[in-house]
């Protein structure tokens, strides 16, 4: 009986310790990324089209997605952290979107729209083929242009930490 006991300890034990580094990893950005509340922001250099940038984001952690934005005060902090680490990146795709073609723009995580930060007469879906949302550094990463979605840009993700 009393070795019983002994494993059950020693099983529960090893069970907390499991849960204690999974919760510990899970609350810890990726390296070069940034934290931003309970969020994690990290732009990939490598140019992939939209579409592609989404299903990639999806890899990066719970709920990971191109990157939306509930604030102006949350963009800011973005838009200081992509300017101060990647000064080769012109161009980035955002999850912003109109998959339905109607000139409604969501975010692709549903995340609520609260600001609307484009560039001067943005969007304007030159050619009826600009679907999709990036910044670009000549506005310092705060505005945003609308773009064909098929062409490679870099891209900014975005995961919730547990």
């Amino acid at each position: 009986m009393a070795q019983k006991k002994v494993s059950h300890l020693s099983l529960c034990t090893f069970l907390i310790a499991i849960l204690f580094f999974q919760g510990f990893e899970a609350g810890v950005c990726p390296e070069s990324w940034i934290q931003h509340l309970n969020r994690c922001f990290g732009v990939v250099p490598q140019k992939s089209s939209w579409p592609e940038a989404e299903v990639d984001c999806q890899t990066f952690g719970k709920h990971g997605h191109l990157a939306s934005f509930q604030t102006k005060a949350e963009w800011d902090v973005v838009a200081k952290y992509i300017l101060a680490n990647f000064k080769d990146v012109d161009d980035i795709w955002v999850g912003l979107e109109d998959a339905r073609r109607t000139g409604q723009w969501t975010w692709v995580d549903r995340t609520p729209l609260s600001f609307f930060p484009w560039n001067i007469g943005e969007p304007n879906n030159k050619n009826g083929k600009e679907y999709c949302a990036h910044t670009t550094i000549g506005e310092g990463y705060k505005k945003l242009n609308d773009a064909n979605c098929q062409i490679p840009k870099s891209y900014l993700c975005k995961s919730r930490l547990l």
